[in-house]
């Protein structure tokens, strides 16, 4: 019997395998689209709206663009490193557990315009790398992804862009909550 994990675990990787044959072009534009559609789902909110959790166990959208931003500039450092045939740099375990415990580390961002800078700055970053690859880049080194299994530097960068599209999708839901704040 398949678990809702099992489930998610097939649609990445079927996401993943789908789109990491793309091209620098296309791998940059699937990237880009992630990007508007997340600066575009917190641009608009107020602080108060952008601060405001559906319930005390549940993220702000703030606390979601943290988390986000936080996995991109890891998930680049991992493109970076597979890229030159390095291991990438490890996580400490003391992030992994904060991670388990509420998805993110550190604190959320004080004001919607400030996640969008982060968000775009960690953009670019992961654009950088994906117009960075050349043909000495090391495209057949893995490393595992707790969820996916073993990708490539190519395939964590089409994750990223399946990992954006789940949060943006979060925020909305959030905006979409009874009680959201109007203004």
């Amino acid at each position: 019997m398949s678990t809702d994990i099992d489930a998610r675990r097939e649609e990445l990787q079927r996401y993943v395998r789908e789109h990491s044959t793309l091209d620098a072009d296309g791998s940059l534009a699937l990237i880009e689209e992630g990007h508007e559609l997340l600066a575009s789902s917190i641009s608009s909110l107020t602080p108060a709206q952008a601060a405001w959790k559906p319930a005390p166990d549940e993220w702000s959208a703030l606390e979601a663009m943290s988390h986000i931003i936080e996995v991109k500039e890891g998930v680049t450092k991992t493109c970076v490193a597979l890229a030159k045939g390095e291991p990438p740099p490890p996580v400490e375990e003391a992030l992994i557990a904060e991670w388990i415990a509420k998805g993110y580390s550190g604190e959320p961002f004080a004001t919607p315009g400030l996640a969008v800078e982060a968000a775009l700055a960690a953009h670019e970053g992961m654009a950088a790398f994906v117009r960075s690859i050349t043909s000495t880049a090391d495209t057949t080194a893995t490393h595992d992804h707790p969820l996916v299994g073993p990708m490539t530097c190519i395939e964590w960068a089409v994750f990223q862009r399946a990992h954006d599209a789940d949060h943006g999708a979060q925020i909305e839901q959030i905006k979409a909550s009874d009680g959201f704040p109007a203004v």
